[in-house]
């Protein structure tokens, strides 16, 4: 029978958290929280205590965590993630799953309560609803042929997984504020760093396979594809928060910004190579500045390996993935122009809109003749 607490004193940890959002936490509480830490991820490795390092790890002033992190609390998918080194695709379909499943659930259990609840709520669900049903539909396994839906059906008998899938989204979903749509932003960001995850596992696989089996890396190709289209139709989703919403916690996040997801640069590394524009960027955060070093300058992207073989099926895939991402891009530029007051920065110190309309384009990107297979350090999960 599937667990629907956490054990011990973890359910407490949720509470206090939820109770205010973060922001909302006293001082003498976040130092609590802090020690808490130090105390079980030294400990542990009892089920509770790894549990309580997870609800507790953001809080800690012993590790230089960026504020992006502690705000979206990444490592946890990390944690999640790394029960699944031998299919890494399965595990982000089954966290992007629960992530979608965990939003869509807290938006109903809003609309059932609310006595007369808003036209965009009524949108919202309805997006979220196609928008798990468009993952359902993608396929994994040509030769089936397999679909989402269908390897999710096989997730829901394993008790392990659903308990671990359980964790994942009762010790992420913590934002800063009490604003309801800060819920959606939040789970949001966390969709997008899966789908980014995604895109570049898959990117690595078709680079590593492609010599062997091109009719294997169109379907691939194709897949990555489908995957990264849930970006934009994530945003859609988004997008059903007004400006005024957004700005009604925008201000509570900090200096939390996207634009210090490693899962993100290193996307459009394995995608598109190495834009020389954003060393100095990456030079300016501390965690991103690896992103510099060689195995991501001379990485040999997706495309350079394309454009090599000639092959005009796989030229014609990338040419659909690149018109997907161009769009995805874009929206965040609009997204950051609509959303954001011109006499307001971007969160994490940027310019806003205009530091995104930079990087639109991605002519500039160079790259090299390293190909990093699906076992690398580029391929895993990053957090900090």
């Amino acid at each position: 029978m599937m667990r629907v607490h956490l054990p011990g004193d973890c359910e407490d940890i949720v509470r206090l958290q939820k109770r205010a959002g973060r922001a909302g936490l006293l001082e003498s509480e976040c130092e609590a929280l802090s020690l808490l830490y130090d105390r079980v991820s030294v400990e542990g490795p009892s089920e509770e205590e790894e549990i309580l390092a997870l609800l507790t790890r953001p809080f800690s002033r012993r590790l230089a965590i960026p504020e992006y992190y502690q705000y979206t609390s990444l490592h946890v998918y990390g944690w999640f993630l790394s029960h699944y080194r031998k299919d890494p695709l399965r595990g982000s379909i089954v966290a992007l799953h629960t992530t979608l499943v965990d939003l869509l659930s807290m938006e109903e259990q809003g609309a059932r309560l609310g006595e007369a609840t808003p036209a965009y709520i009524h949108e919202r669900i309805r997006g979220l609803r196609g928008l798990l049903g468009q993952l359902d539909e993608i396929p994994v396994d040509r030769k089936g042929p397999l679909f989402v839906a269908d390897m999710l059906k096989g997730s829901k008998k394993d008790a392990e997984e659903q308990w671990r899938a359980f964790i994942l989204a009762r010790c992420t979903g913590f934002p800063r504020s009490q604003a309801h749509d800060e819920y959606i932003f939040l789970r949001s960001v966390h969709a997008c760093e899966i789908v980014f995850f995604q895109v570049r596992w898959l990117a690595l696989r078709i680079s590593e396979m492609i010599a062997a089996d091109q009719k294997e890396a169109v379907f691939l190709l194709g897949q990555l594809t489908t995957f990264a289209e849930l970006l934009n139709k994530i945003f859609d989703v988004l997008k059903t928060m007004s400006p005024e919403r957004f700005m009604s916690f925008r201000a509570q996040t900090g200096n939390a910004s996207a634009v210090q997801s490693l899962n993100h640069h290193a996307m459009e590394i394995a995608v598109f190579g190495f834009d020389p524009a954003r060393a100095s960027v990456f030079d300016g955060f501390e965690h991103l500045k690896r992103l510099n070093e060689p195995l991501f300058r001379e990485h040999a992207s997706l495309r350079s390996v394309i454009e090599a073989t000639a092959d005009g099926a796989l030229a014609e895939g990338f040419a659909k993935l690149d018109r997907c991402l161009l769009r995805w891009r874009g929206g965040h530029y609009g997204f950051a122009r609509k959303y954001l007051p011109v006499d307001i920065k971007g969160s994490g110190g940027t310019e806003g809109a205009p530091y995104l309309k930079r990087f639109i384009k991605k002519d500039d990107c160079q790259s090299g003749e390293q190909r990093p297979g699906t076992d690398s350090e580029l391929a895993r999960f990053f957090f900090c």
